[in-house]
């Protein structure tokens, strides 16, 4: 995600949904719309492909609006 303000103080977020593989020996408890903090992350590119590679995947939860 990334996060822009304007002349008028106005802030316009981007997000972009990006695949990721996650290497671990159980698979993660988490589901589409879940709000997950990724460990062990890994990025490389080849040939302007990017790829993600994590080690494990934890719950985040959400109280008032902002992420703990």
């Amino acid at each position: 995600m990334s996060e822009e303000e304007d002349t008028d103080g106005a802030l316009a977020r981007e997000v972009r949904r990006q695949s990721i593989t996650i290497w671990s020996p159980e698979r993660p408890d988490a589901s589409v719309g879940d709000r997950v903090r990724v460990t062990g992350l890994m990025v490389g590119a080849v040939d302007g492909t990017i790829f993600l590679q994590a080690t494990g995947v934890e719950r985040v939860e959400e109280a008032s609006g902002e992420l703990l």
